[in-house]
């Protein structure tokens, strides 16, 4: 059995020569009485994730995702690139988390910009990704499908993920979009076989989490939103073959590109926003030998997200140059933040080759620039 967003049919119920996102989604409310909440509602999504304004929650579990393998459609649909899983015998669960009960994940939806520094809904600190795949589910114990739960109380589940720009692809995204010149036009469609949901995860087990709505009208405002605190992987090609898709129902229509199909950031109305990242853990972590591989002697990963405004990787055989601005490095060491102001060479040794002007502030901000590197999976 095949399941479906009501969302998605709300968007279907209009021409596809008008669609939603033509009327600009600042009018969402004006248009329809039903999608009052579009304009009036103070839990709506998507949210600017403030990293200094993260509340940590240690009651927070780890999310459980099934692994088995499902099956589906790939359907351009007109708003958005939109993964249909076919049902099957055996539902894929979503427990865990922030989760009180089981959802049943149903949709995927993948959002996009036409340039690299947009396309996503989320936003971290202002700043956009290129593309985000959400994932959606529907509380199974509470509800019977998909379109009872979506206007109930803790009926749906969102699953964030943020898609940065790599050399290499996440493989099971590069499965999920290997069709994706076959959608080209509005209602085309592409068979996904054997595709498993859990490898799109990162390799993470830390989230923000906050409660919200669905980011297209009606807007209701049942969504428990997971976002992974580590971005996946999406080549330029990919992304390129994902602008190319179109609004228009065949090649003899004119018709909008289908990227930027993303609503902008909502007011968080002091809504919290939790996670699992304990800012006062950092521990001290050691690289392996082995490239690629890293070892930690503690919870290396909960670097305080806090101290990074922005960094910028270039890859070289055996060096990097990484350059890493601290918002409020000064809160950890107060001197040392005055180093960091430059580019920095780290190699294979992971030494500072540009000093500072103390040896032990050196040390401290060479601990620093790899967790962040660390952090984010340079």
């Amino acid at each position: 059995m095949t399941c479906k967003l009501l969302l998605m049919v709300e968007i279907r119920d209009m021409s596809h020569e008008t669609p939603c996102s033509d009327f600009g989604t600042d009018f969402w409310g004006l248009i329809n009485p039903d999608w009052s909440l579009c304009s009036k509602g103070r839990r709506q999504s998507p949210i600017d994730i403030d990293p200094a304004r993260l509340l940590y929650d240690p009651n927070l579990r780890l999310l459980h995702i099934d692994k088995h393998r499902v099956s589906g459609l790939l359907e351009n649909s007109g708003h958005s690139v939109v993964f249909t899983l076919d049902g099957g015998k055996v539902p894929l669960n979503v427990t865990g988390g922030p989760l009180s009960y089981r959802y049943q994940l149903t949709e995927a939806h993948l959002r996009f910009g036409n340039a690299d520094l947009l396309g996503s809904e989320h936003t971290i600190n202002g700043k956009a990704f290129p593309a985000e795949i959400q994932l959606f589910g529907f509380n199974s114990q509470l509800y019977a499908n998909f379109s009872q739960a979506l206007d109930k109380a803790y009926g749906i589940v969102g699953i964030s993920l943020l898609l940065q720009i790599g050399e290499r692809s996440n493989p099971a995204l590069s499965q999920l979009t290997a069709g994706v010149d076959q959608i080209k036009y509005v209602g085309n469609t592409y068979t996904v076989r054997h595709l498993s949901i859990h490898d799109l995860l990162p390799d993470t087990s830390y989230y923000m989490t906050y409660e919200g709505s669905t980011t297209m009208p009606a807007c209701h405002e049942t969504v428990t939103w997971v976002i992974s605190n580590k971005p996946i992987y999406i080549t330029k090609d990919q992304l390129l073959s994902l602008r190319k898709l179109t609004q228009a129902e065949d090649a003899n229509k004119g018709g909008a590109p289908l990227s930027n199909n993303f609503r902008p950031p909502q007011k968080l109305h002091h809504r919290p926003v939790r996670t699992n990242i304990d800012f006062s853990n950092a521990k001290q972590w050691r690289p392996s030998p082995a490239e690629g591989r890293r070892e930690t002697t503690g919870s290396a990963e909960n670097l305080p997200l806090k101290t990074i405004k922005s960094a910028h990787i270039q890859n070289e055989p055996r060096y990097r140059k990484v350059e890493v601005f601290f918002k409020c490095f000064i809160e950890n060491i107060p001197r040392a933040s005055e180093t960091l102001q430059n580019s920095y060479e780290v190699g294979a040794s992971h030494k500072l080759h540009k000093g500072g002007p103390d040896t032990g502030q050196v040390r401290s901000a060479t601990l620093y620039i790899n967790l962040v590197k660390w952090r984010l999976n340079f």
